[in-house]
């Protein structure tokens, strides 16, 4: 489905040096978004370390959202910024969404 998220393996390496945030932090942040009722988070089988995060139709409802909002505000700006820096923006995001699907699929250590 488009705009679904894939599923989201949690570590404290990913949480660390992605998205520059310890273990406690990135718990209560999770945890506050499924009491919203905008994710779920199951233990992975064989390796409770592992948390796994899945979006739930409401998450995807207000990521659409969010990214709709953000297109809209961005836009206006990467218009003022020349081609080239654009595309050179695209690629780094790119090899960022590489190094963030490598990362997952590291075990937790």
């Amino acid at each position: 489905m488009p705009g679904r998220l894939a599923r989201i393996v949690l570590t404290t390496v990913f949480a660390l040096f992605v998205l520059f945030l310890y273990g406690p932090t990135i718990t209560i942040l999770i945890k506050q978004l499924e009491e919203k009722g905008l994710v779920t988070r199951t233990r992975q089988p064989g390796d409770g370390r592992v948390v796994l995060v899945d979006l739930t139709d409401g998450g995807n409802v207000a990521l659409e959202h969010y990214r709709g909002r953000l297109r809209a505000v961005l836009g206006g700006y990467l218009a003022e910024i020349a081609d080239e820096q654009v595309a050179a923006l695209a690629t780094a995001t790119e090899t960022l969404a590489q190094l963030v699907e490598v990362l997952q699929q590291r075990p937790a250590r």
